[in-house]
Order: C-alpha cells, then sequence, then structure tokens
C-alpha cells in the first residue's frame, strides 16, 4: 500500500485546488479538519463502518501537524490548519507528488 503521508498530501492538495470552500489570505487556505478526515478516509477507501483502529480523527491530525504543511488554528470555533501553498507544494515535490496551483 502506497504511503499514507504521500495519499494525505493528495487529499490535502485536491482539496487547495478543488472547490472545497474554505477562507483564503494570500498564498493561504484555511481548511476544517474534519473535511481533511472525512477526504482522507474516502480516499482510503474505507466504509464508515469498516474503519481501522488507528484510522481516528486525532490521528489524522497528528499526520497533518508531522508533515507540517500548514498551522493548525481554531477561525470562529472551527478547527482546522491555514495552508500555505508554497509549503505544501514543496512537500510535494519532496514527496514525489505534483503540484498545487
Amino acid at each position: 500500500m502506497e504511503n499514507y503521508d504521500r495519499q494525505l498530501l493528495r487529499v490535502i492538495r485536491d482539496m487547495v485546488n478543488g472547490g472545497v470552500i474554505g477562507e483564503e489570505k494570500g498564498n493561504s487556505k484555511f481548511l476544517q479538519s474534519n473535511l481533511i478526515y472525512e477526504d482522507f478516509k474516502t480516499a482510503l477507501g474505507f466504509d464508515s463502518d469498516k474503519l481501522p483502529s488507528w484510522l481516528t480523527p486525532q490521528k489524522v491530525g497528528r499526520m497533518v501537524n508531522s508533515l507540517d504543511v500548514g498551522k493548525p488554528k481554531t477561525e470562529q470555533n472551527v478547527r482546522g490548519y491555514w495552508l500555505d501553498r508554497d509549503r505544501l507544494n514543496g512537500l510535494l515535490e519532496r514527496f514525489g507528488v505534483s503540484d498545487v496551483s
């Protein structure tokens, strides 16, 4: 199976590029933690009723933190991350995944 970090980076890239609603400031976009978790779970192909025990929102949050792709923040009582496109592009390059636009 492919490295979970690479898959998570693809999910984040697609969310930043796609129509996922999130506040934008300069070169950064705010994405809600729960949306990242749900999209990652979907990308891995797990059914909600058959999730592996390790796949929790907290674990996915720790994975995002360990990748250092953005800063965790609570905006208007919503947990999420300010994702910097330049930092994300650097990580994508290091992991051999194509860029964010």
